[in-house]
This record gives C-alpha cells, structure tokens and sequence, in this order.
C-alpha cells in the first residue's frame, strides 16, 4: 500500500504522528533482533545494546524503545565521527564502519559501535547504527585497576568493518587474536552488522510506503517539532543557578562531582566545574558518556515524552573542562567509567530540586555492581563473565523508590542459572536488605545481600569488582534519609576493597550488599498503613517503625 502522495509529511501533523510511530517501531525492531540473534548474556539477557537511525547527514533521527542511555546518547557523535574520518561523497553501498573509541563512541572498549550508510537507488538516505557491550575485550579485563587506557584491551579506531560488501578478514581476524571469547565478539557483532542492514531496508520500505520524494523536509521538520516541544517543556522550569556536589569512593581516595545547572529559558547548561580532576585508575568518564547521562535526566524529569533527536538535544549544553574525572583526556583509563558516569543522573535530579521539587527523585544506588571473571576452563577455553547487581532506586515525590534495579542504565540483571553456566559461579543467595531503603514519606527502595563464590575450574581465574557508594549513602531529599551504603566482603565478614582485582587460586567467598535508595521526605509523615506493610514484608525493622517512623501500635 502507497499514501496518498497528494498528502504531504512535513505539512500533515497527523500524517507526520503515524509516520514517527512507525520509525520508532522499526528502530525497536532493529535492537530485538540484535537480542534475539546475539552470542553473549550481557545482550541476550541483559539487553546492553542501543539502536538509533540517522539522517544523510549523520544526525540522530529516531531511536529504539530498548538500550541504554550511556550508548544511546554519545552515539549521537559517533555516526559523525565516522564522516569526518569517511566523507560523504565517498561511501559506496554495503560499506559498514565500526570502532571502539572511548572518546568517539560511549566511554570504554566493550562498547562498539557499528554503523551501515542506507541508500536507496544509489542516494544516500540515512544510517542505521548501534552499539552493544561486549563479552571482552582483552586486556586486564572488566575492571578499575588500570593504570591507562592501554591496559584496559584493544583500541578500534573508526575503520570499516565491510568496504562496499568485502568482509575486512584482517579485522576481524585481529579481533579475534585479541579477545577471550572470540566467537561472542565476533557473533554479536555480525548481530549488530544483520540488524543494522534490517534495519536500512525497513526505512527504505517506509519511504517508498509514504511516497516521500523529500526526506530531507520530512526530517527538518521532525527535529523542528522535538526542538520546539523541547524549549515549551524547559519554560516551566524556574530559571536560575543550581549546585550540588556528589561525594564518591573514588579508587583509593575520595573524589567529588561538583554540578551546577544553569537554567536560562529554553536551555540548560550543566556545568561541571570544581569537579576532582582525572585519575590514573579506570573509573574516569569520557565527556561524551557524561552528556548522555546528564541529557538522560533531564529528559526524565523535563518533557519525559520528548524524544532523544538532533532536535530536542540541542536544549542541553555541557561545560566540563578537558581533564576532569567526568571529562577525562586520552590516554586516562577508562573501562569501570559506569563507576562515576551511571552516578550523574542522581546528581541531576537532586540539583534540579531545588528548582522543581515534585519533578525529580532522590539519589539511588546509581551505577550497577558487578562481579567479572577471566581465566580458562578445564579443557582450555579462556572464558570472560559479568555477574551485575542492582542496588535500590530514589524514592520519587509520591511513590517510593523501587527495588534492587538497574536505573539508570535499564538493563536487566543475568539469570543466575546463565551465569553459573557460563562461568565458575556458585550463589548461594540473593535477598532484599533490611532497613536498606532511605526512610521517609516516601521510602527508598532496597538494596540486596548477594552471597556467592567464585570456583575455578581449571587454571586459577582472575576477579574484578567494580562497586561504589560503600563510603557515603544515596542522599535523601526534603527530610528524606540516605540510603545504605553498600559493603563488600570476604569469608568471615572480612571487608574487601570495592574495586579489588585479584587472583583466585582455589575459591572466593563473596557477600555483596549493594546501596538501597534515598528517601523523600520526613519518614514521620508516612502513611501509618504503609510503615506497618513495609514492617510485615520485612523491608524494615521493629526498630526503625518504631525510632524512624514513629510507629506506636
């Protein structure tokens, strides 16, 4: 079936409505199949893929309704990364580019991205991209301890990963030389290469649907509308200078994130200065992954219908000064980024409310814990696993926060039975923390007690953790309390360092309890029928219904 072709897109709102649905439906289609098809748990169970079409100009068009926002908002970059490096006028059909660049694409290494041009009778009419995390890729593994950037494994500066349909065999052969488990690395990023080109025919197949003979008008017109409905939904918001800081682990000392958001109309700019500078551990982020995570809370709590495109992301401004933990400089490690970057969406939303309480939510367990293994089988095969632990989220201004979930990024947590196959995993529990979740109107949601141990197969294996807010909290907000922090430790209760990499021999005992989320609000004001719930369910104590929450029957 044809549109009519006397109805015009650009000029036809309701035309234009069902056209968008069914761009962002296709892009959604693009990252199920990447799911469906991949290797790796982390994409086939967790989901730590985005996926998002561009326009001939390399500007983010529309994006699926699956991802994260750590991938899905520096992607906006990267397609234009790879036009600086491969012009216009020269990409032919069945090129594909690919790289691994922190700095170009989402933060550290195991994120690659994979981009294919899409033409339609020899025109170029857009591109189909994506990116995923990645089982491994060499190095010391997924972890802080590096010292720099070329510790942390191999380096894909943007290449192509197909030259007009060839294969680049010397690519992937190097790819696979260099990774512990070549055939996962290689499989999803075929996955991500079929989806992609899925993806191209789909949006050829629409605009000949919709008989569009100027896609350029039609795309003008979409960032148009995003950037207009973007300004109209920044005007609520009072305008003013806003800070906080945010006080972190850090690797070995403590560091601070300082944000001030300046709110000016139709814009907000979110500045970092005062931020601890970079240091020579890998929990630095990258200025583009930072963007994302600010850009991605904003849009939470301002205009949360609205789109991430060129148009609507246009609103937002970032001052973060080369070399800042938040804005670090090659040759800084990087792979734990997710360790300070997945931290500033929680800082967002506490700076923002100050200028609009209702809207936001208080501060949670933020960035995912997580547990990695590398070493080798009994029969030789080297092996590399992540085991992610979700900690509580904030409790919001009439609801309280939700349990043990992996905001910000939306991922989803491997099921045990996957892990213990895939690697040398033994859990022995998992269970909600008690008294975790921040008291308050509004309670924070809990944290969980993981207990599991680590027992090689074969040869000894090597364990990464990579964990935070086990110093200070999840802060509260209005009254609200903090969270609990988090806590690492060995056999006998013996603490363990939160980002230790280190060699297991025999086995290792591990008890993991990650931070619950802050609450909202003075906990003396919660619903009486609420606090008596939560003290049936065992989400709190005699004790804090009676001291907190100032329960007396």
């Amino acid at each position: 079936m044809t549109v009519n072709q006397n109805i015009s897109l650009d000029s036809d709102p309701v035309l234009l409505e069902i056209f968008w649905n069914r761009l962002s439906s296709l892009v959604t289609e693009q990252a199920v199949n990447i799911i469906r098809t991949s290797f790796s748990p982390l994409v086939r169970e967790a989901g730590d893929i985005a996926t998002a079409l561009f326009d001939r100009k390399g500007r983010m068009l529309a994006h699926g309704q699956t991802g994260t926002p750590g991938h899905l908002i520096p992607m906006t970059r990267t397609v234009l990364e790879f036009l600086a490096e491969f012009p216009i006028d020269t990409l032919k059909p069945g090129d594909v580019f690919i790289t691994n660049d922190p700095w170009k694409t989402t933060g550290h290494f195991f994120d690659i991205t994979v981009a294919s041009p899409i033409f339609d009778g020899g025109t170029l009419i857009g591109f189909a991209a994506s990116t995923a995390h990645h089982a491994d890729i060499g190095g010391t593994g997924f972890g802080a301890s590096a010292n720099d950037v070329f510790e942390e494994g191999l380096f894909i500066p943007v290449c192509k990963m197909y030259d007009a349909g060839v294969r680049n065999d010397t690519l992937f052969r190097l790819i696979r030389a260099n990774v512990r488990e070549p055939d996962a690395v290689v499989g999803d990023l075929d996955a991500q290469n079929a989806a992609n080109e899925a993806a191209g025919r789909a949006m050829r197949e629409l605009i000949h649907e919709y008989a569009i003979h100027d896609l350029d008008a039609v795309v003008e017109e979409i960032f148009l509308r995003s950037e207009r409905a973007a300004r109209q939904a920044l005007r609520e918001v009072p305008n003013g200078s806003y800070t906080s800081v945010l006080n972190l682990d850090g690797y070995d000392e403590p560091i601070k994130v300082v944000l001030t958001l300046h709110i000016r109309d139709e814009e907000i700019e979110a500045d970092f200065t005062g931020t601890s500078p970079q240091i020579r551990k890998g929990i630095n982020v990258c200025e583009n992954y930072t963007f994302g995570y600010v850009a991605f809370a904003l849009r939470c709590a301002i205009g949360r219908e609205i789109p991430h495109n060129f148009g609507s992301l246009s609103t937002f401004k970032l001052n973060a000064a080369p070399g800042l933990i938040v804005s670090c400089t090659f040759p800084a490690p990087v792979a734990a980024r997710h360790l300070v970057g997945q931290m500033i969406p929680g800082l967002v939303l506490q700076t923002l409310a100050q200028a609009w309480p209702d809207k936001v939510m208080a501060d949670g367990a933020g960035s995912v814990w997580g547990v990695t293994l590398n070493g080798q089988t009994r029969e030789g095969r080297p092996y590399a696993a992540v085991a992610l632990i979700a900690g509580g989220i904030g409790a919001r201004s009439a609801k309280d926060g939700l349990s043990t979930m992996q905001y910000p990024t939306g991922t989803r947590c491997v099921p045990v039975e996957v892990l213990e196959l895939e690697a040398p995993f033994v859990y022995y529990g998992k269970e909600l923390l008690t008294d975790s979740g921040g008291a308050g109107r509004f309670r924070g949601g809990l944290g969980q007690r993981v207990t599991l141990e680590v027992v090689p197969e074969g040869s000894s294996c090597v364990v990464n953790l990579v964990c935070d807010k086990t110093r200070i909290g999840p802060q509260g907000l209005f009254d609200g309390l903090p969270g609990q922090i988090g806590r690492t430790l060995g056999r006998d209760g013996v603490p363990v360092h939160p980002k230790q990499r280190f060699v297991v021999e025999d086995s290792q005992y591990l008890v993991l309890e990650t931070p619950g989320g802050g609450g909202y609000g003075d906990p003396r004001q919660r619903d009486r029928a609420a606090v008596r719930r939560d003290l049936a369910l065992g989400y709190i104590s005699e004790q804090a219904a009676r001291e907190i929450y100032g329960l007396v029957d």
